[in-house]
């Protein structure tokens, strides 16, 4: 009897452990300031809010890649360039000096001229290209390949100096795609899911989560589509964030508490 209740007690344990392993992130609420319009075609990949007030957006698709400017009040597409039909277009984000775009399975991120974004310098890395997000506390990138990595690289040339794993709890979290960083932290996107995940990027840690699904509910569709998923995150100031997806005609300003 003596050993069965030690036993229970360790199980009791082990339980107790396991919970709060996986409590250790907040749970956050996403409140909507206002629905903006936005490009319906654009397969958003990337999603950046520039020092201009507009949006600058990297698409996907073989054949319809592109960057393209938005302005947030009156939903005004401006094509800035387009890629080649045998490359696929991922994430984006802007640094002091450059707009670096990377592509998904063609293993080449875009340096690109700040002021002419066909202008650019081609660097090349080993696996797939997903999310982008410049790091101004280091002055460094962070590419999500879709796994449970984060890869730390130059913003100078796109030289591999580190690698995290991001943790929800004591599981890896894997499906990490667009990128933001704000509020010196990583805000991810993670794919087919409505879920918003803030990463602390010296520990990989998830701290905090946002469920968006109550918002991508209200979006109403005569077709459904699989690749309508929610995808882009740009950080305007403090907690207000623009957030929309692939295919959406809305662009949301939230405020993520």
């Amino acid at each position: 009897m003596k050993q069965w209740k030690q036993m229970i007690a360790l199980f009791g344990s082990i339980i107790g452990l396991i919970s709060s392993s996986l409590s250790v992130f907040a749970i956050g609420e996403a409140i909507l300031v206002e629905r903006l319009p936005s490009d319906e075609s654009a397969f958003v990949q990337g999603f950046e809010l520039l020092d201009d007030g507009t949006l600058l957006i990297s698409t996907g698709l073989y054949g319809q890649s592109r960057i393209q400017t938005l302005s947030p009040k009156n939903g005004k597409v401006k094509i800035q360039a387009k890629l080649d039909s045998d490359l696929f277009g991922e994430g984006i984000t802007s640094t002091d000096t450059a707009i670096w775009q990377l592509t998904w399975k063609e293993g080449v991120a875009f340096k690109r001229d700040k002021k002419n974004l066909s202008h650019f310098t081609p660097y090349y890395f080993d696996g797939e290209g997903w999310g982008l997000a410049y790091d101004s506390n280091e002055k460094v990138l962070w590419h999500s390949d879709g796994t449970s990595h984060l890869m730390k690289r130059s913003a100078d040339n796109f030289e591999l100096l580190d690698t995290i794993t991001v943790k929800d709890g004591f599981l890896e979290l894997g499906n990490i795609n667009e990128l933001e960083f704000a509020n010196d932290a990583i805000y991810a996107n993670i794919w087919h899911t409505n879920t918003i995940v803030k990463i602390d990027t010296q520990t990989g840690e998830v701290v905090k989560k946002w469920d968006l699904t109550s918002l991508v509910q209200t979006l109403k569709f005569e077709e459904e589509n699989v690749n309508r998923v929610l995808n882009g995150i740009a950080h305007i100031e403090d907690n207000l964030f623009y957030v929309t997806g692939k295919l959406y005609p809305e662009i949301w300003k939230v405020n993520l508490q």
